[in-house]
């Protein structure tokens, strides 16, 4: 009873300790620790490096593994990069075996958890004018209370090695030892406290050589119930960064399970190693360093594999983004938000497009339609595009109230009211373009020469306005220049509508009185032309504010000139 109530009671202190680790974490998350955090990975084996080297300092793979989940969680760290700290974190952990093999000791992470709690929290409420050094003491009472949740687990558990002797096993299968090792490490939480015990156990005779060898793969396999309990209510990339752990390690051990662990005493013979317990770590060491042998030159490949597990539901099919960063991460999620409101811009300047038939080439140079071709693959025809559009609206409107929920200040609630209103306008204006769909259709088909005239009067006019509405959204920067000329497109606008609306009041005039003679363009003809140069006006003064309001929000305009 007291090793399910110790366990239970240790598993809430791991994961609310998990959670304050990654609130702080992502209250760090400035650009700034971001580019540290990516110059230090930034290469497959820098990224192994790291893994290894803080794991051999910090002696618990597990934590470093929970940490890298928390930092990519937070946008800190890719999904590329982040897999290199784990496999290189596998690694790191053997080094424990070799000290407590060659002196003896035992790093008691445990005995520092309280001071870590205890100081960080003085430093927190201390540092109510300091939010730096207040995240910081967040983070370090997340991993104090990590820590300390991961000791209480293990402690709850630890008269297991007694309840079940290990020496009852007998003769049992080798496969048995593998069982045991993994669900021990399961348990206890920690691989190293495993390779401990089969430490002590082959020391004292209890196992022989094989068995010990098989309870160590166990453990290495048993590490990774970590990783998928840190994973478990997380983002997908979370989730993705427990499946890279599983995998590997299944890779890992099963080839030492199936190929080294036979050829083990040939090893010890070879290398001149007598002592068993050094046979023991030799072999932990060695088959962690050939799976970095295998896996580190087909990183890239393995993250790109991951990147497509957990896939994507619809929502997540329509925008590019959102899915990707915490809501919690203030600036990653301004910058989110950014990114997906402009994918809401290219995705109404495709459904412009096809509103009107235009090929994207007729519109834009290669270059400059490549991500808008991309928009359109996603979709078939302007009536499902225009569905998806309001939906990534509705998306990043959930997003925004979500990133609303943190504590911003006044610039950033600003930015944001700026971007749904500018995602606001540019479906505003596509609801313009939808409800005229059935009349363009028929003007395009029309077998009469006013119909067909007028078609290619809005077409002309079009044309020429997408082109530069498209070139303005890719500009990086708008000098006094560029931001003239988009003023220009803006009477431009107004200009041709005026021309349309007279051309159609012309032809209105043209109307015979006699009803009997044939007409080529009716009232009612005349009528919705009128109807439609109105909700084109709409449509392309709705994309125009939208894209000023982006260019407000993107900082694009120049120093001097004001949209």
């Amino acid at each position: 009873m007291n090793i399910i109530l110790g366990t239970i009671v240790g598993l809430g202190i791991f994961l609310f300790g998990m959670h304050q680790l990654e609130q702080g974490l992502q209250s760090l998350g400035n650009n700034r620790i971001k580019k540290i955090l990516s110059r230090s990975t930034e290469k497959p084996i820098f990224s192994v490096a790291s893994g290894v080297t803080i794991t051999a300092i910090v002696q618990s793979s597990s934590m470093v593994s929970l940490m890298v989940l928390a930092f990519a969680s937070a946008g800190m760290i890719p999904l590329f990069n982040a897999v290199g700290v784990i496999l290189g974190a596998n690694l790191g952990t053997t080094f424990s075996g070799w000290i407590v093999t060659t002196i003896g000791f035992k790093m008691d992470l445990a005995a520092i958890a309280l001071p870590l709690f205890g100081l960080s929290s003085i430093v927190y409420l201390f540092s109510e004018r300091r939010p730096v050094w207040r995240s910081g003491a967040q983070a370090v009472i997340g991993l104090g209370l990590l820590i300390f949740g991961l000791s209480e687990m293990k402690d709850a558990v630890e008269t297991l090695p007694q309840l079940f002797d290990l020496s009852s096993l007998g003769n049992m299968p080798i496969v048995v030892y593998l069982l045991v090792g993994m669900l021990m490490t399961a348990l206890i939480q920690s691989s190293s406290a495993m390779t401990l015990i089969t430490l002590t156990a082959l020391h004292s005779g209890i196992v022989d050589l094989p068995a010990a060898a098989a309870l160590v793969v166990g453990a290495d396999i048993g590490t990774t119930s970590t990783t998928i309990l840190g994973s478990l209510r997380g983002s997908r990339i979370m989730k993705q960064l427990a499946l890279a752990h599983v995998v590997y390690n299944l890779v890992v051990d099963v080839l030492a399970f199936l190929v080294l662990l036979p050829l083990l005493p040939s090893a010890m013979d070879f290398v001149g190693i007598t002592d068993p317990l050094y046979g023991i770590v030799m072999f932990q060491s060695s088959f962690n360093l050939i799976g970095l042998f295998l896996f580190v030159p087909f990183l890239k490949q393995f993250s790109d594999w991951l990147s497509k597990r957990f896939g994507k539901d619809d929502d997540e099919y329509i925008s590019l983004y959102l899915h990707n960063t915490s809501t919690e991460v203030t600036d990653a999620g301004l910058i989110t938000l950014e990114k997906e409101v402009r994918h809401l811009l290219e995705m109404g300047m495709t459904l412009n497009m096809q509103a009107f038939h235009f090929s994207p080439l007729q519109i834009g140079t290669p270059e400059q339609v490549q991500s808008l071709q991309k928009v359109a693959k996603k979709y078939e025809g302007f009536s499902e595009g225009y569905v998806r559009l309001k939906r990534l609206e509705t998306l990043i409107r959930h997003y925004s109230i979500r990133l609303e929920s943190v504590s911003l200040n006044v610039k950033q609630i600003e930015r944001i009211s700026l971007l749904l209103e500018c995602a606001r306008d540019n479906v505003f204006a596509l609801k313009s373009l939808k409800d005229i769909q059935s009349d363009l259709d028929l003007f395009r088909q029309g077998d009469s020469e006013s119909s067909l005239l007028f078609n290619q009067e809005i077409s002309n006019s079009q044309e020429g306005i997408l082109r530069r509405q498209l070139s303005f959204l890719q500009s990086d920067m708008l000098d006094e220049q560029r931001l003239n000329q988009f003023h220009l497109l803006n009477d431009m606008i107004s200009q041709q509508h005026q021309a349309l609306n007279e051309d159609i009041a012309e032809s209105l005039r043209l109307l015979p009185a006699d009803k009997n003679k044939e007409l080529d363009v009716s009232a009612a003809q005349v009528t919705t032309m009128l109807n439609v140069s109105r909700e084109i006006l709409h449509a392309n003064q709705g994309v125009q504010h939208a894209l000023k309001l982006y260019f407000k929000v993107t900082e694009k305009v120049g120093v001097n000139a004001k949209a």
